[in-house]
């Protein structure tokens, strides 16, 4: 089963609605939508804003509905010149911007304990978004998407961002 995340209700709004055998169960004050999505089995749910509310509705899908793949669809802002609003990036990889453990000499963006900057994306999964885009003739780019717990609006920040991490766009 995939399991579908959004931050905002308007993020999987559209997909909601398109549910069939819709079954609708509340864990923890998330609402998760189970049913069928063109024939697929899938449960979305909006998690809420940050990391940990996406994490905790990550791991009650994996443990209660038992997904095996996980897709985070929504808002994010743009790192390179290259793209417009209404553009989609999906992920090569992921980090966390806002890790930082430098003050113990590891680099930005580590995450202690699995030694890791960057978390690779499905690449199946990856293809199906890309074919998806080509088929609504979306323009669609690749590359890492960086997340942290803090609304981007600072340009210096999300400059140093886009060059530590190589990054096209960043979200929250």
């Amino acid at each position: 089963m995939i399991g579908i995340i959004g931050a905002m209700k308007v993020e999987v709004e559209g997909l909601k609605k398109e549910l069939k055998d819709l079954k609708v169960t509340t864990i923890s004050g998330i609402e998760f939508n189970q049913g069928f999505l063109n024939g697929t089995p899938v449960v979305i749910a909006v998690c809420g804003i940050g990391k940990v509310f996406a994490a905790i509705c990550a791991q009650t899908m994996i443990l209660k509905f038992g997904v095996d793949k996980i897709i985070n669809t929504g808002v994010a802002g743009s790192l390179s010149p290259d793209l417009e609003v209404g553009d989609m990036v999906v992920a090569t990889a992921v980090c966390q911007h806002d890790m930082d453990t430098s003050g113990l000499g590891d680099p930005v963006g580590m995450v202690s304990g699995l030694n890791q900057i960057f978390f690779e994306t499905d690449k199946a999964l990856q293809e199906l978004a890309l074919e998806s885009a080509r088929d609504k003739d979306f323009k669609c780019v690749t590359g890492v998407i960086a997340t942290g717990d803090q609304f981007m609006k600072d340009t210096v920040k999300g400059e140093f961002i886009a060059a530590t991490f190589k990054a096209v766009a960043v979200e929250m």
